[in-house]
């Protein structure tokens, strides 16, 4: 089979984003809290964003689903009636590298967080709960030794 170069062969898959329904949509409540990023905080973001590169990274081809893997590693063990072979290496490959992701944006992430504003730390106070009184039984009928 001669394919020319530069096409595709193989559908790399597709993404599928569910629509919402028009009930759904809501429309956003005017508050009078100013909720805008300042613009060091965009772009700070924008850095970030713009220095982060995956390379080599191809929808479907570059990894395995890990999920898929455990599933069909189970239902391998039970139709071949084998032992289920619980192993790390179905997930090695879909594990974040902190070390290399803070070597390679560190700076950017130290950036961001600086340009952020601080949280409010809301304080809630706790009520106590009033001691129910007893009440004196009128009935006359001990449940107890009945």
């Amino acid at each position: 089979m001669n394919v020319p170069i530069n096409t595709q062969v193989i559908s790399p898959g597709f993404i599928l984003i569910p629509l919402a329904f028009k009930d759904d949509m809501r429309s956003i409540p005017n508050n009078d809290d100013n909720h805008t990023a300042s613009k060091e905080a965009v772009i700070a973001a924008m850095n970030l964003i713009k220095n982060q590169n995956i390379d080599g990274f191809e929808l479907g081809d570059s990894f395995e689903n890990p999920s898929l893997k455990a599933f069909w590693n189970y239902i391998e063990s039970v139709s071949l009636g084998t032992p289920l072979l619980n192993n790390k290496k179905n997930y090695e490959c879909t594990e974040m590298n902190a070390e290399a992701i803070l070597q390679s944006a560190g700076e950017q992430i130290k950036a961001l967080k600086l340009a952020l504003p601080e949280d409010e730390i809301v304080v809630k106070q706790r009520k106590r709960k009033l001691k129910e009184e007893e009440v004196p039984d009128e009935m006359g009928v001990d449940l107890l030794n009945a």
